[in-house]
């Protein structure tokens, strides 16, 4: 699929709590001598949560749009009212845009 991207990020986003806790474990397990570990300290502490659900977010509706599109039951009538709907909630929301950068 080619929204995977956007379900990784989802999933990633879910398990939030949990790699915060495993970040913490290994700044006090002084696990930072592993090159791996000190890697993925460094990543946690590049991510900010609230800017990858903003992402997830605004990235959501076309997502959905898309799948629908692909669906074997949609029509090709279908695609164009739901371009139109995609590009309204952009238009709408274009100063979020401005927010994820």
């Amino acid at each position: 699929r080619w929204y995977s991207a956007w379900l990784v990020m989802c999933r990633f986003y879910s398990l939030w709590d949990a790699l915060q806790e495993l970040k913490e474990e290994c700044l006090q397990t002084n696990s930072l001598r592993s090159s791996d570990a000190r890697a993925f300290v460094n990543a946690m502490n590049e991510i900010d949560k609230e800017k990858l659900f903003r992402v997830i977010s605004f990235l959501k509706p076309l997502v959905e749009g898309i799948d629908y599109c692909q669906g074997d039951s949609t029509l090709h009538i279908d695609v164009c009212s739901m371009l139109d709907a995609i590009s309204s909630f952009y238009e709408e929301h274009r100063s979020m845009i401005v927010l994820l950068v």
